[in-house]
């Protein structure tokens, strides 16, 4: 009776899987598609970015950003609409713009990458749109420290961030030093740690700010040297 009773059962499951493979096939595609999504969502930086100045430094971090898939979202402003067209035809998902200002409206973190001299011309623009309570700013410019984005937006309270990468940031190689500005929250540095993460293979390093100042110095070395300077910083030299 058992046995009779055993291959009814089984009888009757593979009648209802014939009756609803095609349901059963779909149903199992769409986990799988979902854990998919997931996975990837997972270890994708959930913020909009804006990106000012695709030149040799910016157009690396750029690439460098893009190419990981990483980041949500990415738009790029510069005035040279030849060299937007690039990106945009290399990496289609990228937002391109001449305008600075439209750039930074929506945008959770904004990284202003050109000449040091050009810095108070784009800051200038660029301040009615910006809101220092919410976005985040970041200087990439040689030896334009987080005082000087306060000075320049006329506001002591902002996220600022003075960041130093290098070129190799475009095959994710780039060693980024970072330091926060004197309001900046632990938690937005954890944002901007992990935006540079993503272009040196997980090597940004965080910097105490009272030796930012000191940082000019540092511009010249390789590597090595920068490693070194790392090494005598934190033991307070």
């Amino acid at each position: 009776k058992i046995n009779i009773l055993d291959n009814s059962y089984k009888a009757i499951e593979h009648k209802y899987y014939l009756q609803n493979k095609n349901k059963l096939l779909l149903e199992e595609q769409i986990l799988r598609v979902g854990n998919l999504l997931y996975q990837e969502r997972k270890h994708k930086i959930i913020m909009k970015l804006t990106v000012i100045g695709a030149g040799n430094m910016g157009g690396a971090l750029i690439h460098g950003w893009a190419k990981s898939g990483k980041v949500e979202s990415i738009t790029i402003a510069d005035k040279n609409e030849a060299l937007l067209q690039s990106f945009k035809e290399k990496y289609p998902s990228i937002e391109t713009t001449t305008d600075n200002v439209a750039a930074v409206k929506d945008a959770d973190i904004v990284v202003v990458v050109v000449k040091p001299w050009l810095m108070p011309i784009v800051l200038k623009e660029i301040k009615p749109a910006l809101n220092l309570e919410k976005q985040i700013v970041v200087s990439d410019a040689a030896n334009f420290t987080t005082d000087k984005l306060a000075a320049e937006l006329e506001c002591e309270n902002g996220q600022y961030f003075y960041v130093i990468p290098n070129i190799a940031a475009e095959f994710s190689a780039s060693m980024s030093f970072i330091a926060k500005g004197a309001n900046a929250t632990d938690e937005n540095l954890a944002k901007v740690k992990a935006l540079y993460d993503i272009d040196g293979d997980g090597r940004a390093e965080v910097l105490m700010r009272q030796k930012e100042n000191n940082w000019e110095a540092m511009l010249s070395y390789d590597a090595e040297g920068r490693i070194q300077f790392v090494d005598c910083t934190s033991d307070g030299y």
